[in-house]
Formats: structure tokens, C-alpha cells, sequence
């Protein structure tokens, strides 16, 4: 019979069973079955102990890329970052690789934090020191925002405390979306030939 396929950690076990696994092939591997189904719950530690090629033993719990989805909340303690129930596995590795706490209250960490909460095409429209400095306009679609507060809330964190949020979940655009792209209306006169070709160009 064909040798079964099982984890290092089993076939080292075995090996380490010496004289015992003599008569193990001609039998069918029972040993060896056995050996799989005992250590079986030892595997997630075994993979985290054992030393590895290209890193230390335990070297993969600071490796971002290679972590454990269930250890990410320890790695997560190193940068300073605050893993949120709603994040998926992917976002929580994006969120340790670049923290958006270092960069809060910049427009791109804004954006990273309220799309978190969105679906569709997760269009945001973030428009710092809009109408003027301390204020951040910021828009979402409500077809696209499941729970506002929810985004208001992620948001509301991604900015410093002293700075004012203006967010709205809306259907589409208004005149007042529109206006507030632009300085003055020359610039938005200027930028755009009318109100239709400004909704398209420049809100969501």
C-alpha cells in the first residue's frame, strides 16, 4: 500500500518511534495512522515552534505575511494597531503591514478606515479642509453603506479629535457636493463646463 500522506510533525514523531515502525509498511501503516490522528492537535503550536529555513523558531508570529490568522491579534500589539471585529483577514494583515493610526487624520487613512465598512465599488469621496482647515467633507453612496453610523464611527476615529467630520451617506450628488470641490465658483466654472459633467467628474 501507498505510504500515507501526513504532517511533518507526525513523520518526525514517527521516526522518532525507532524499531517500532519496523513491520509499519507491511501492515498498512497503522502506526503511522495512529501517529497522525495524536498529534494532530499539536500541529498549530508545531508550526509556530519549529524552525524554519528562512526564519527562527517562533519567527513566524512577527512575520506578518506568514502569521497565523488566529495569532494575528498578538502581532498586531507590536505596531500599536487595533484589529476591529468587521475587518477581514486581509485587512487586519494590510492594517499591521501600514497602520493608518500613524497616518491618521491624512486623507489615505481616512479612505482605508471608512471603505472598511462599505461594499460595491466602496466609492468614498474625502475632501480635507473642505469648506475650510480643522474640516473634512467626506461622502459615501447609502446604496454602498450597510450601516452609516457604523462608518461614521470608523471614520470619526481616523481623524484627530480637535478636527470637525462632515459625513453624509447620500443617494447622489447635490449643488452643494458640487460646490464644495472647489474654492470659489470660477475655479469650479472653470474645471467644468456644467453642473452634469461636474457630478460625473468629480463626486460618486
Amino acid at each position: 500500500m501507498a505510504r500515507p500522506v501526513v504532517s511533518d510533525l507526525a513523520e518526525d514523531f514517527h521516526e522518532a518511534l525507532g524499531f517500532h515502525t519496523e513491520d509499519d509498511a507491511e501492515l498498512d501503516y497503522p502506526l503511522l495512522h495512529f501517529v497522525a490522528v495524536l498529534v494532530a492537535p499539536l500541529e498549530p503550536i508545531y508550526e509556530i515552534v519549529r524552525e524554519r529555513d528562512d526564519s527562527p523558531p517562533w519567527g513566524v508570529l512577527f512575520d506578518v505575511d506568514e502569521c497565523p490568522a488566529w495569532a494575528l491579534l498578538f502581532l498586531s500589539q507590536f505596531p500599536g494597531v487595533l484589529l476591529e471585529p468587521g475587518m477581514t483577514e486581509e485587512q487586519q494583515r494590510d492594517e499591521i503591514r501600514a497602520p493608518t493610526g500613524w497616518k491618521r487624520g491624512q486623507p489615505e487613512a481616512i479612505r482605508i478606515a471608512g471603505q472598511r465598512t462599505l461594499t460595491g465599488t466602496k466609492r468614498i469621496v474625502v475632501r480635507p479642509r473642505t469648506p475650510v482647515p480643522g474640516v473634512h467633507y467626506i461622502r459615501t453612496l447609502k446604496s454602498e453603506t450597510p450601516d452609516e453610523e457604523r462608518t461614521r464611527a470608523a471614520l470619526r476615529a481616523a481623524l484627530p479629535p480637535w478636527e470637525v467630520l462632515d459625513y453624509e451617506a447620500f443617494d447622489g450628488p447635490t449643488y452643494t457636493d458640487a460646490d464644495a470641490a472647489y474654492a470659489d465658483y470660477d475655479a469650479e466654472d472653470e474645471a467644468v463646463g456644467t453642473y452634469t459633467e461636474d457630478l460625473e467628474s468629480t463626486l460618486p
